[in-house]
């Protein structure tokens, strides 16, 4: 569950605790494909934001409309909707996605002054890529922990 921004909450025999900015939502279960990582397909409805804002968000992220993706996203594509923008995008590792929405992609959105975005997310059984491989290009690795499985 996330809770919005600056609420207080109590913790059994303490005070009221302050949290500080966007948290992270709860994971929906995992399948497990016995292969390892599971790929997963996200919707993510930026409120109140425009294209401009849009490019404001990708320049935060050191990305361009133009550029490339971030490792292990296989796709992004972008609509306007009637309350603002949504991301639609596929990741090949469920575990990466996670690692990009909570240390980067929440914060941005704060640091633009949006409201925490609504994510949707559902396991992708299978899919096909034209020639070329996606994945293979080169990012910043400030992107990712040393530990983050590659």
């Amino acid at each position: 569950m996330t809770r919005p921004r600056s609420q207080a909450h109590t913790t059994k025999g303490g005070p009221p605790q302050q949290v500080v900015g966007p948290q992270p939502p709860d994971p929906p279960e995992q399948p497990q494909d016995g292969f390892g990582a599971v790929a997963v397909a996200a919707d993510i409805e930026l409120h109140g934001c425009s294209m401009d804002t849009y490019e404001m968000l990708l320049a935060c992220l050191e990305l361009t409309s133009s550029g490339r993706a971030l490792p292990s996203c296989l796709f992004h594509w972008v609509e306007d909707s009637a309350d603002g923008v949504v991301l639609h995008e596929v990741w090949a590792d469920r575990a990466v996605w996670d690692q990009v929405l909570i240390e980067f992609l929440l914060p941005a959105t704060s640091i633009l002054g949006l409201p925490l975005p609504t994510v949707r997310t559902r396991a992708v059984a299978g899919y096909l890529i034209g020639e070329g491989d996606p994945i293979r290009h080169h990012a910043p690795r400030r992107w990712f922990r040393e530990d983050a499985p590659s």
